[in-house]
């Protein structure tokens, strides 16, 4: 007789009993805040001087890692600016073709060191010259960085 109450009375516990999930979900959205908040977003910065070009079959980049960003101005910007050369950085600090060099062996050299492949990213003006696009090249060819991309809408701004 005692052990069928004892059994009753333990079969009775273990249908009560159930877990708490809520302090689990309370940490995943924790975790989830943390993450978001504790990690760094790879963005480029994009001069609107710069009216890049029209390309319909032009694919988006997939990642911001390990790319050297390259302004190329047209004449036109050039001579509203004020500026001397048609090169800028990513930040639109004006550039020569030594300083690109120096630019882009100084970032390749930074990117080696975390393990990622550099990649020289021509941002040029649709009504810059092809010459000055083509110098930037060569300036990042000589600073050690061959793979080239460019920039581009594959569809006009607005549709």
């Amino acid at each position: 007789m005692a052990s069928q109450k004892l059994q009753a009375s333990a079969s009775n516990q273990l249908d009560d009993m159930q877990m708490d999930m809520s302090p689990m979900i309370d940490m995943v959205f924790l975790l989830l805040i943390f993450f978001m908040v504790a990690s760094t977003m790879i963005t480029q910065r994009k001069d609107p001087d710069v009216v890049v070009p029209i390309a319909p079959k032009g694919q988006d980049v997939k990642t911001a890692q390990g790319r050297i960003t390259i302004n190329v101005y047209s004449d036109a910007v050039m001579k509203k600016k004020g500026r001397n050369t048609p090169y800028a950085d990513v930040n639109s600090v004006e550039l020569t073709r030594e300083g690109i060099t120096r630019l882009v062996e100084k970032e390749r050299l930074a990117n080696e060191q975390v393990g990622t492949k550099s990649i020289l990213y021509v941002r040029g003006d649709q009504a810059a010259i092809v010459q000055h696009v083509k110098t930037v090249i060569a300036a990042a060819a000589k600073g050690g960085v061959n793979d080239v991309i460019f920039s581009g809408y594959s569809r006009k701004v607005g549709q």
